[in-house]
C-alpha cells in the first residue's frame, strides 16, 4: 500500500539547485513543490502513480482514476457538469463549502453557494466547458463576502473542472510585485543605475546591461564572478564586510567603493544591497550600481 501522507514540501528554488538530491527523495517521499508559499505541485515517482492508479481499478469497479490524489491538496478542486451539478469535489472543497461529499454530489452550485448564479466564477466554468479554454484568475468568493479566490478553470469530462484558494492574503503581495517589476524596468530604462543579484557566496548573477557596459565586460564574463575580484584591493575589505553582513545577518547596506573596468580603470560607484529571502532562509542579494561623478 502506498502511503500517501508521506510528504515533503520543498520550494521551486530548491528544485532547481539540488534537484539530484530532491529526486533521490523521491524514492522515500512525495514531494509538494512550492512557489512563493503556495502548493503548486506533486512530484511523486511514476512507479507509485501506476500502482495508485491499479489499487484504485482493482479496488473499485466504478472508480474514475484521478492522475493525482487530489483529496491530499491544499488547493480546492470540484468538477460539474453543464447543468453545473457537482460530479465531485475534494476534501478541501467540500470544507470550504461547509459540506460532506455525499451530500455535494448532484447538487447543484447555486443550491451549495449564495450568490453563484451572479458570479464571475460561473461564467468562466460556463465559458471553459463550451470553448476547451484554460482560464486562471482572482475573483471575490461568492461564499465569503470580502474573501478573494484565485481560480483556474478548464473544461473537465463534458462539464468543466476547476481549482481554487483562498486569495485574499496573497493580493497585496501580487500588486507589490507588480510595482517592484515596474521600479526594476524604470531604473534599467534610466541608464544610470546597474543592477545584478550576488548569490549566498557573493558571486555575480543576472547583471543587466547597464551595469555590464558600466564595467565594460561581457554578461557572460560577470556571470558567476565573484563579487569581491571587481573591487580594487584597497577598497575590498571594506566592502566585503559591508556584502557579508547583509548576506549573513540580512537587512540593507548602501556604501560607496570602486570597481574594476575592463580598461583596468577603478570607477567610483555607490553600491545598495538589500537581502533576498526565500522561504526558510537567504538566498543572496539584490544589488543596485550608480556611478559616482567626480
Amino acid at each position: 500500500m502506498i502511503d500517501l501522507l508521506n510528504i515533503q514540501r520543498v520550494s521551486s528554488a530548491q528544485i532547481v539547485r539540488q534537484f539530484g538530491v530532491i529526486q533521490e527523495k523521491l524514492n522515500e517521499k512525495n514531494l509538494i513543490v512550492t512557489h512563493h508559499g503556495r502548493d503548486k505541485y506533486l512530484l511523486m515517482d511514476i512507479s507509485k502513480i501506476e500502482s495508485l492508479l491499479n489499487q484504485c481499478k482493482n479496488n473499485c469497479s466504478n472508480c474514475q482514476a484521478y492522475p493525482l490524489p487530489i483529496d491530499l491538496m491544499n488547493e480546492s478542486f470540484l468538477s460539474v457538469d453543464l447543468d453545473f451539478s457537482v460530479l465531485d469535489a475534494n476534501a478541501s472543497a467540500c470544507a470550504y463549502l461547509k459540506v460532506e461529499r455525499k451530500e455535494a454530489i448532484g447538487k447543484r452550485l447555486d443550491h451549495l453557494i449564495s450568490g453563484f448564479d451572479d458570479s464571475l466564477i460561473k461564467a468562466k466554468m460556463a465559458y471553459a466547458a463550451k470553448s476547451g479554454e484554460v482560464e486562471s484568475f482572482d475573483a471575490p468568493s461568492p461564499l465569503y463576502p470580502g474573501n478573494w479566490m484565485h481560480v483556474r478553470c478548464f473544461p473537465f469530462r463534458g462539464g468543466a473542472g476547476c481549482f481554487f484558494v483562498n486569495s485574499t492574503a496573497r493580493l497585496p503581495l501580487d500588486h507589490r510585485f507588480v510595482q517592484l517589476t515596474a521600479l526594476e524596468e524604470a531604473l534599467s530604462a534610466s541608464g544610470s543605475m546597474g543592477r545584478a543579484l550576488l548569490t549566498p557566496r557573493a558571486t555575480l548573477v543576472q547583471a543587466d546591461p547597464v551595469l555590464v557596459e558600466l564595467l565594460g565586460l561581457s554578461a557572460a564574463v560577470l556571470e558567476q564572478t565573484m563579487l569581491s575580484h571587481i573591487i580594487p584591493a584597497s577598497h575590498r575589505v571594506a566592502a566585503m564586510q559591508q556584502v557579508e553582513q547583509v548576506l549573513s545577518k540580512g537587512g540593507t547596506a548602501n556604501f560607496a567603493t570602486k570597481f574594476l573596468t575592463n580598461a583596468g580603470v577603478e570607477r567610483p560607484v555607490n553600491v545598495t544591497l538589500a537581502q533576498l529571502r526565500e522561504e526558510y532562509a537567504p538566498s543572496g542579494a539584490l544589488m543596485l550600481v550608480s556611478p559616482m561623478h567626480n
